[in-house]
C-alpha cells in the first residue's frame, strides 16, 4: 500500500514510571508506580480572534493562541504502599514487628481507642483486665473501653501491646516536580514499542476514591504539564519515540 494511504493505530499498554527532578531537570531515578488503568492528557487553548471591518460581516481575519496548558489524569490501580506513596505524595515508614510499652490515651466509656499500630496482640492496661474493663479489636488496632469496668470515663491510661510488621503512609503533598515516562506496548500494531516522556509535571493532592466498596480501588490523580525551560527550544513539553 502506498505510504500516502498507510495508517498505524495506537492502543497502549505497559508500565508507568515517575522520577523527581534535580536542579538541572534530570530525573533522580525512575520508580514504577504499579498498575495504571489509563493516562489521559487534556489540552486547553485560549485564543484571541481579530475581526475584520471591511466586508461588514465581521469575519475572523486572524486568530492567535494566547494561552495553552495541558492537564494529565493518571488512574492508579495498585494499593501497594510504595505505589500509593508516590500517587499520594506521602511519606512511607516501614515498621518491623515490635512492641509498645506505654502508649498514652484518654479512655471514654463504650468508645474505642485507636492505637498507633494495626494487627496488635498481648494488649495490657495497667490495673485492668481484658474482657472486664476493655475489649481488644486486634486486627483493627483498637481497644474498646467498657462502662461496666473499673476504668473511669475520661481517665488517662497507658496501653502496652505487641504489633506485627507493617507500613505507614503519611500524606504530605508538596510541590515536587516530576518527570513521567511511559514505555508502552502498542497492541494495535504487533506489540511494537512506543515511549512517551513528559519532561516536567506537578501533581495535585489526591485521596483514595474508593476506600470501601465491592470493586477494586481506583485512584484518579491530576497533574499539570509544565514547560521545561532547561531543555532545548522546541522540545520543552513532551516527546515520543516509536519502534519502526
Amino acid at each position: 500500500m502506498s505510504e500516502q494511504f498507510d495508517s498505524i493505530y495506537w492502543r497502549g499498554q505497559g508500565p508507568l514510571f515517575l522520577a523527581a527532578r534535580d536542579a538541572t531537570g534530570q530525573p533522580l531515578g525512575f520508580s514504577f508506580v504499579g498498575d495504571v488503568e489509563s493516562v489521559e492528557g487534556s489540552p486547553s487553548v485560549s485564543r484571541q480572534d481579530i475581526k475584520e471591518n471591511v466586508t461588514g460581516q465581521r469575519n475572523t481575519a486572524a486568530s492567535f493562541i494566547t494561552e495553552q496548558s495541558t492537564d494529565i489524569t493518571i488512574n492508579f490501580k495498585s494499593a501497594k504502599p510504595t505505589h500509593l506513596a508516590q500517587a499520594l505524595q506521602a511519606d512511607l515508614t516501614v515498621k518491623s514487628a515490635g512492641n509498645v510499652s506505654a502508649e498514652s490515651h484518654t479512655a471514654y466509656h463504650d468508645k474505642l481507642i485507636k492505637l498507633a499500630n494495626v494487627k496488635v496482640s498481648n494488649v495490657a492496661i495497667s490495673g485492668s483486665a481484658e474482657g472486664t474493663d476493655f475489649i481488644t479489636h486486634a486486627d483493627e488496632g483498637m481497644v474498646e473501653i467498657l462502662s461496666t469496668g473499673n476504668i473511669g470515663d475520661g481517665a488517662a491510661i497507658t496501653i502496652g501491646y505487641d504489633f506485627a510488621a507493617q507500613k505507614h503512609l503519611s500524606a504530605n503533598p508538596s510541590n515536587t516536580e516530576f518527570m513521567m515516562t511511559f514505555p508502552g506496548i502498542n497492541t494495535a500494531n504487533n506489540d511494537k514499542r512506543g515511549r512517551c516522556t513528559v519532561y516536567r509535571i506537578t501533581i495535585d493532592p489526591a485521596f483514595l476514591s474508593l476506600i470501601q466498596g465491592d470493586q477494586e480501588m481506583s485512584l484518579s490523580v491530576k497533574a499539570k504539564m509544565l514547560m521545561d525551560d532547561l531543555r532545548p527550544v522546541g522540545d520543552q513539553l513532551y516527546g515520543w519515540e516509536f519502534e519502526d
